[in-house]
Parts: structure tokens; C-alpha cells; sequence
């Protein structure tokens, strides 16, 4: 499941695990990634990934909050650097 959420869903998730007594599954929603996924470039979606179980749905929110603070945070400095290294180098 977090494979599908690395390659279809905007981090973080939008809500912790929801209830649904319509279809008795706990849903977690998330915004539907717009970089290269949508090439028709239609408005966002919502995704929603539901779940047999509390513990499940924990689970792999848990596991993408996890991936949403390994993001790294690049400064301009960083890239400036990158940048001048990659002129030194011929790239």
C-alpha cells in the first residue's frame, strides 16, 4: 500500500483514519499528486484508501507520515552549491 501512496498521493495524508459505516472500512484520504500522473491535466482528486481494520489503517498512517518527514529539505544554498560542483565537474 505505501508503494501506491509514494507514487499517486500528495503527503500528508488529509484526515487519521475515518470510519465509514456505509462500507465499514476506516478511510484515510490524501490529494491526488499532480506531477506527471495526470497528463490530461484534470483538476485534482481525492484518493480514498479504506481499510478492513483500525489497526491496518494505523498502520500505514503511521508509515506515511513517516515518508512525509524523510522529504529532504534543500536550501538555496545547497543548490547553488550542487550547481557550482556540477559546473566544476563538466556536467
Amino acid at each position: 500500500m505505501i508503494n501506491y501512496i509514494k507514487e499517486y498521493c500528495e503527503l500528508p495524508p488529509l484526515n487519521r483514519p475515518q470510519y465509514d459505516e456505509d462500507t465499514e472500512t476506516y478511510d484515510i484520504y490524501f490529494a491526488e499528486k499532480m506531477d506527471g500522473g495526470n497528463p490530461y491535466n484534470l483538476e485534482q482528486e481525492m484518493i480514498c484508501l479504506p481499510f478492513d481494520t483500525l489497526e491496518e489503517a494505523q498502520e500505514v498512517l503511521k508509515q506515511a507520515l513517516e515518508l512525509h518527514e524523510e522529504k529532504p529539505v534543500v536550501t538555496m544554498d545547497e543548490i547553488i552549491e550542487h550547481r557550482a560542483t556540477e559546473r566544476a565537474e563538466g556536467n
